[in-house]
C-alpha cells in the first residue's frame, strides 16, 4: 500500500473521530466561537452539528479531490464555499 495512501486514512480517522467528540459535547474547546464571551448567544447544539458538517464536508472534499484528480483552484473554490455556508448557518441557523 502506497504511504501516502496510508497516511491519508490515518488523517481522516483522526479527523472522524474529532467530529465525533464535537457531537458528542467532548470536542467544545475546539470550537472557536464557544471560547469567546459571545458563547451565549449560540444555540450549543446546532453549532455543533454546523461545525461538524463542515469538517465532514470538507474531509469529503479532499477525498473526492485525491480519488478524480481535480485541479487545485476547484479544491480551494469548494473550501471556500463550504467556509461561507458554514459562516452563514453559524450566524443564522446556530444563533439563539
Amino acid at each position: 500500500m502506497n504511504g501516502w495512501i496510508l497516511l491519508s486514512v490515518v488523517a481522516s480517522l483522526v479527523v472522524i473521530v474529532i467530529i465525533v467528540a464535537i457531537l458528542l459535547g467532548r470536542g467544545d474547546w475546539m470550537i472557536y466561537e464557544l471560547k469567546s464571551d459571545e458563547h451565549k448567544g449560540y444555540n450549543i447544539v446546532r453549532l455543533r452539528v454546523v461545525v461538524a458538517i463542515s469538517y465532514l464536508l470538507t474531509l469529503l472534499l479532499v477525498w473526492v479531490q485525491h480519488i478524480f484528480d481535480f485541479k487545485d483552484w476547484i479544491s480551494l473554490v469548494g473550501i471556500v464555499l463550504i467556509a461561507i455556508l458554514a459562516g452563514l448557518m453559524k450566524s443564522r441557523w446556530a444563533m439563539r
